[in-house]
């Protein structure tokens, strides 16, 4: 019921933003004591995944706004407003970091919020691994915390009509979450993940897929083991697989590593090249990373398979 209720304000505030014309434009009356156009950005709290308390581009402080964490790309709606009794032209919002930016960027009049039944809402947009209106990869934020500066700047006129160019600053945080993943093979070496071909077909029943396979050391007699390391910031799941005998997958181990973390797989006495799975539960793969990439769309799904085959198997 809260979800719908936030849909359905949501949907009632687009409408007031859409239905605006030239007659709604009207240039606000200025009297002897008209104060000037002041911008008033507020987070809308409720409607998108905020965690600050609601605040204001004050004329002479830059608020910081958390925008939490970002698995993805992500949006931010907020309200701009006019608080004071001029209006506000040529309304323009702009970011000091590429991978923020404002929808819209430009806004011709906004009006005094006292005297207009109007709401203006902007969207904040997030660049991070997903495009935010379509399929396939995107730009990347840099792992952990990041800090991008906005200024929000137009025109107004005060009591004697005379032009007062405004500026407003306000800063952005999110934490970007990167999944990612190194490999040390049998002979604890790491893994040179670039020599990697396709394995079409299944894999022992458990997928039809085309899944890539990777070249590690060479197999040793006895103990021979896989290292699986978090190199990343958010944790992932490991399922390890190897084939038995009559060549059925079968489950060898399965556990949620945390970042900076480890997990050996022994694959003593199992036959069979090891299959690895990894959930980066829907975060983002590292983009320097080709292979992680072109592993099953783990570019914006967080997914990871791979066969390992020892080198001379």
């Amino acid at each position: 019921m809260k979800q719908l209720k936030q849909i359905l304000i949501l949907a009632l505030v687009l409408g007031f933003t859409a239905c605006m014309n030239k007659e709604d434009s009207v240039t606000a009356p200025i009297s002897s004591d008209s104060q000037p156009g002041q911008i008033q950005l507020v987070s809308m709290k409720g409607l998108a995944k905020v965690t600050s308390s609601l605040k204001t581009v004050g004329s002479s402080t830059t608020y910081t706004f958390d925008l939490d964490t970002a698995n993805s790309s992500i949006q931010q709606y907020f309200l701009l407003q006019n608080t004071g009794d001029c209006d506000v032209k040529h309304v323009k919002l702009t970011t000091n970091n590429p991978n923020f930016y404002f929808s819209p960027s430009e806004i011709d009049i906004l009006a005094p919020a006292k005297t207009s039944s109007l709401l203006q809402l902007v969207k904040l947009c997030v660049i991070h691994g997903t495009q935010i209106n379509g399929v396939g990869p995107a730009s990347q934020l840099p792992m952990g915390a990041n800090i991008a500066t906005a200024s929000v700047s137009g025109t107004t006129s005060d009591s004697h009509h005379d032009s007062i160019a405004i500026s407003q600053l306000a800063q952005f945080k999110v934490y970007a979450k990167i999944f990612d993943v190194e490999f040390y093979s049998f002979d604890s070496s790491l893994v040179d993940m670039s020599r990697n071909n396709f394995n079409f077909g299944g894999y022992g029943g458990i997928t039809g897929d085309a899944v890539r396979g990777f070249y590690t050391g060479k197999k040793p007699l006895s103990s021979p083991t896989l290292r699986i390391f978090n190199s990343g910031n958010t944790s992932f799941k490991v399922k390890a697989f190897y084939n038995d005998a009559n060549y059925i997958a079968v489950a060898a181990d399965s556990m949620e590593v945390a970042p900076r973390c480890n997990m050996v797989v022994s694959f003593d006495g199992k036959p069979g090249a090891p299959l690895i799975q990894i959930d980066g539960h829907g975060v983002v793969a590292k983009s320097e990373k080709l292979w992680l990439q072109a592993s099953v769309n783990s570019a914006t799904n967080g997914k990871f398979t791979g066969i390992f085959y020892p080198s001379g198997w």
